[in-house]
């Protein structure tokens, strides 16, 4: 008997323990469904703010295109344009055109050329976008004032040299008369020296971290449109 009472302190002891054990188990498998739960709601959180991207990307081209279908039918186009086109994404693509379709005089061709050829001067110099479109529109509207051409010079080493080629000039001076004689139009110059770039810049072709952005970009296309339908059915 004395060594029964002596056991039975023990057995105490690891039932307390397994009782313990058991205890941290439960509160471990409780937190995992949490963490789960939480999870599922963050992704879901992510698929759909996707969504919401791509919707706003569509009424944004539709106010410019004039439809949803043929927003849609801009967007296609230029998924198609970012896939053949070292140094473009879909979202390089789609900043460009909206930028750009927003000024009078400047024709969807054109506005193609130029997507194309920035995209050329993106993979050799990188941070030629969406600004330097603008410093481009800047520098026709206001008369090829220096200090916009030394702007361009800063993303461009090699301005100058692309300007000279498209027009036969760097001068300011001269390139103001054309404009001023209407043989410079704006259509005209951005033309000018998309063809320019591609013309100095022939063999330019996609870098390893552009095909990665291109892949990532697929998947989030599709997440995006995920997003939408799960948006729609919510």
């Amino acid at each position: 008997r004395m060594a029964e009472r002596g056991h039975q302190p023990f057995v105490r002891e690891t039932q307390r323990s397994a009782n313990a054990i058991n205890l941290v188990r439960s509160s471990v498998d409780r937190l995992r469904g949490a963490f789960a739960l939480l999870g599922g709601v963050l992704v879901f959180q992510r698929i759909a703010q996707f969504g919401i991207d791509l919707d706003k990307s569509r009424n944004a081209m539709a106010a410019l295109t004039g439809s949803v279908e043929t927003a849609n039918k801009k967007l296609a186009e230029l998924r198609e344009l970012a896939k053949a086109s070292p140094g473009v994404t879909t979202t390089f693509a789609t900043q460009l055109f909206q930028q750009l379709a927003a000024v009078r005089g400047i024709a969807d061709q054109t506005i193609n050329s130029v997507i194309t050829s920035l995209g050329r001067l993106n993979t050799v110099f990188g941070n030629v976008g969406p600004e330097f479109a603008r410093n481009l529109i800047q520098i026709f509207q206001q008369g090829f004032e220096r200090s916009d051409i030394k702007e361009a010079l800063t993303r461009v080493p090699i301005f100058e040299q692309l300007l000279e080629q498209a027009f036969g000039t760097k001068d300011p001076e001269k390139l103001r008369a054309a404009k001023a004689a209407g043989t410079l139009t704006m259509n005209n110059f951005l033309l000018g020296m998309s063809d320019s770039i591609n013309k100095r810049l022939p063999n330019v072709t996609e870098s390893l971290g552009g095909r990665l952005t291109k892949a990532f970009e697929d998947v989030k296309l599709k997440l995006s449109e995920l997003g939408e339908r799960m948006l729609r059915d919510f």
